[in-house]
């Protein structure tokens, strides 16, 4: 979180960016102004790969590091197509660079967080298709517990 604290301080604030820009590092002011938007953009990065680290985490301390594995294909794929689709659009240049590239981690953040899930939920969904499994492999059929009336 402090990550963030510190590029919303540096570039979303009003003329942060623009003097850390001309004064500190020392641009002309043309490029300045040019920067100050994909640094903005970049500054919401750290919102998904905070989240995308901590579930890395968790998979690689399950030593489950085999579901991590298409997490960068889908990195990969998601950016050509953002590049190919936001071309489209008013974008150009860092803009549209740096825009896809958060989109790229976003879709990776969600694969991450879709493969912890699975992981988690996977033993209860494994448990009900064995249970009625073996329920039909004794050929009988499963009773309801209410409203059984006893033959005679």
């Amino acid at each position: 979180m402090s990550a963030f604290t510190i590029n919303f301080l540096l570039y979303i604030m009003p003329g942060a960016a623009y003097f850390v820009m001309n004064t500190l590092i020392g641009l002309n002011s043309e490029l300045a102004e040019l920067s100050v938007l994909p640094l903005r953009i970049y500054s919401i990065v750290c919102l998904c790969i905070g989240p995308r680290a901590y579930f890395t985490g968790i998979l690689i301390m399950k030593k489950k590091t085999m579901y991590l594995t298409p997490s960068a294909l889908f990195r990969f794929l998601g950016l050509i197509l953002f590049l190919s689709t936001l071309s489209n659009t008013r974008l150009s240049g860092a803009n549209l660079g740096i825009t896809s590239l958060l989109l790229g981690f976003v879709l990776e953040a969600i694969f991450v967080v879709a493969a912890v899930t699975f992981l988690r939920y996977k033993p209860k969904l494994c448990s009900r298709t064995k249970h009625s499994v073996e329920d039909d492999s004794t050929g009988t059929e499963a009773m309801p517990l209410s409203n059984t009336k006893s033959q005679p």
